[in-house]
């Protein structure tokens, strides 16, 4: 399997993941706290605080603080980011 294979496989290997990108990238200047992307995918915290994790991993993601708070959003300086947006909207 090759590098990029692998990155593909990791970033769209389960229906929560596929369910956070679409929320993210169908509002791509949205920025949401966790509790937000819970309620709006139906997902459990602790699936949504693993997914993003592994999005800050491969980039995909930007995370900002604002108090307490992280606010997240799709990284649309990111090529891949970029591209996935793109796949999502059906422009590819």
């Amino acid at each position: 399997m090759s590098r990029g294979e692998k990155v593909i496989e990791d970033i769209l290997g389960s229906k929560a993941k596929v369910k956070i990108l679409a929320l993210l990238c169908n509002n791509p200047y949205h920025e949401y706290k966790m509790g937000d992307i819970v309620k709006l995918t139906g997902l459990t915290y602790r699936t949504v605080e693993r997914v993003i994790h592994m999005f800050k991993k491969h980039d995909l993601i930007v995370i900002r603080r604002y108090g307490p708070a992280k606010l997240i959003s799709i990284n649309t300086q990111s090529p891949l980011a970029i591209k996935i947006i793109r796949l999502f909207r059906g422009d590819i």
